[in-house]
């Protein structure tokens, strides 16, 4: 990770001194490349510093996704999703664990396997909110069609009624060619 960080400061380097001048002002090659070979050079000659960092960072980003699920859990709340706290269990033990990752509890030994298992865990999770969103998604889209349909079909009776109250004959709807042809398919 090192080497490639300093190939792609170089190439910055490189590009910078290859662009027209007005190009140069927009870009910011040159201070972008001198800052990737410097942290090439640093994680070049300092490997374990990126074995310490890792665990730390996918911490962070399980915390964050925790923090996202309990979000969402909430909003299934609203929505009167019936296993909506269970979706909060879930995210506060998914955020339980990337603290830990990020406090770094574990040895060397155990961190990998730990590290693993989280990941899969939050994976797994991941899917099963996702499939759950989706089901519950597609029912409000249906309840939603439903109702709409409904409040034609209503409306349209109120409009037949206020023509028969006023007097009036209702206009009676007349079949066309096309309609016997759609109710016959």
């Amino acid at each position: 990770l090192g080497g490639f960080a300093i190939v792609m400061g170089l190439v910055r380097i490189a590009s910078f001194f290859v662009r027209d001048v007005t190009e140069r002002i927009l870009h910011g090659d040159f201070a972008t490349g001198i800052v990737m070979v410097a942290i090439g050079i640093f994680l070049f000659t300092n490997p374990d510093f990126l074995w310490r960092l890792l665990p730390i960072i996918i911490g962070f980003t399980i915390l964050f996704d925790s923090i996202i699920k309990l979000q969402n859990s909430f909003a299934m709340r609203q929505m009167e999703f019936p296993a909506w706290w269970v979706y909060s269990v879930v995210s506060v033990i998914t955020a339980v664990l990337g603290i830990l990752l990020i406090v770094g509890v574990f040895g060397d030994n155990i961190l990998i396997y730990y590290l693993g298992g989280v990941l899969i865990a939050d994976g797994v999770i991941n899917i099963v909110v996702v499939l759950t969103l989706s089901i519950v998604t597609g029912r409000v889209k249906r309840t939603v069609k439903k109702a709409v349909q409904n409040a034609k079909d209503a409306s349209e009776k109120e409009s037949y009624t206020e023509v028969y109250l006023a007097g009036e004959e209702p206009e009676k709807p007349t079949l066309t060619v096309d309609d016997t042809e759609e109710k016959n398919s």
